[in-house]
């Protein structure tokens, strides 16, 4: 008997997002974030004043934020996580 060794290639796993930090108005508004993700992803918030939208592409994240109405700018995150992997956006909202 011979014994014989095979190297099986996966697949390429890419996964990646932009921007990865963004200021946004003290107004209320709807901001797009690009996701590039070879495998499904999950998005989650603990800031409440941000609102993760239903996911419409695979390449498209969408999210909502109120309207900041202190004079203080507000500083929150937004956590990708695609396996074992997690790339995190921070979003700025000027003080209103």
């Amino acid at each position: 008997y011979e014994t014989v060794i095979v190297n099986q290639i996966g697949q390429d796993i890419t996964f990646d997002i932009y921007p990865t930090s963004m200021e946004v108005a003290a107004t209320s508004g709807t901001y797009i974030i690009n996701v590039t993700a070879s495998t499904s992803y999950s998005a989650s918030t603990q800031d409440s004043w941000i609102t993760l939208d239903a996911i419409e592409s695979v390449n498209i994240k969408t999210f909502t934020v109120s309207a900041n109405d202190s004079r203080d700018a507000r500083v929150g995150t937004i956590t990708f996580t695609d396996g074992n992997e997690t790339l995190t956006v921070t979003v700025t909202q000027r003080g209103g």
